[in-house]
């Protein structure tokens, strides 16, 4: 429905175009010969522009309140032991272990042993938005994508983290997956449930050639300040305390660089 809607536009845009005398150009051609009709079109959408050289600004025509108050309560819901045991089960046991070296198929062999202790830890952590920084520390096993590697963008990083990390995010993430639907744009296809990246490409397909702007997304999470990410939280709706979790994942971290075999110190995560 949404492509549909993106192609009915197009081919009235394309004939009232027609009508008016005019070239069928594409919109991003028509801004190079008619000036500022691009800055228009982003005025209508919400957005505010400074001129062609400056700096934009917007009206966040996007960020709007959109988690209901049903939905709050359930991201908010007391964790329970069973939601702790399922996290923990629901980890594939072929991924690598954290910097204490024990993999998620440890903790299945051993859960009526150490069930109880991690249970404990994973609900504390929720009930006080407090995560010990030994949990959240990190192994970053740099993996040379070149047979000699003399610069760090030749290696790959992977990151190693301990299980009781993974149980915790994977709870935050299987709370979240409830309303990831309605918080991200139908034009977004990749990296979500029920959605698939071919209708972008179906869409390319369909459209007439025209100006294409492509964008290197490469690292982008890297780049995204923490105060930006938590506004956007509340301003999506989401509730204090589910906030407080996610803050504290991405804001405890600790990162050891394992390097020919051997690890290598702690230092602490921090924005790019």
């Amino acid at each position: 429905m949404y492509l549909d809607n993106i192609y009915n536009e197009h081919k009235a845009y394309s004939s009232s175009s027609s009508r008016a005398g005019s070239a069928q150009l594409a919109p991003c051609i028509c801004c190079f010969k008619s000036g500022p009709s691009i800055f228009k079109l982003l005025k209508i959408k919400g957005y505010q522009y400074k001129g062609i050289t400056g700096n934009f600004s917007y009206s966040r025509p996007w960020a709007r309140h959109i988690i209901s108050e049903d939905e709050a309560i359930e991201l908010a819901r007391k964790v329970t032991p069973n939601d702790v045991k399922q996290a923990v089960f629901d980890i594939s046991e072929d991924k690598a272990p954290g910097p204490n070296g024990f993999s998620s198929g440890f903790f299945k062999a051993a859960w009526p042993v150490v069930g109880t202790e991690v249970t404990k830890v994973v609900l504390e952590f929720f009930a006080t938005g407090k995560l010990l920084k030994q949990v959240n520390a990190t192994l970053l096993s740099l993996i040379p994508k070149v047979w000699s590697p003399t610069m760090v963008g030749e290696f790959r990083p992977i990151s190693c983290c301990n299980v009781l990390y993974k149980v915790i995010t994977k709870i935050i993430v299987m709370r979240r997956s409830v309303v990831l639907d309605s918080l991200i744009r139908p034009s977004q296809n990749a990296f979500v449930s029920g959605r698939t990246i071919s209708d972008n490409i179906l869409l390319a397909q369909l459209l007439p050639p025209r100006c294409a702007l492509k964008v290197d997304l490469r690292k982008a999470y890297d780049t995204v300040e923490r105060d930006f990410l938590i506004a956007v939280l509340k301003l999506f709706g989401f509730p204090s305390l589910f906030i407080l979790w996610i803050k504290e994942c991405v804001t405890s971290l600790l990162y050891s660089v394992c390097l020919n075999g051997a690890a290598h110190g702690y230092f602490k995560g921090h924005e790019a």
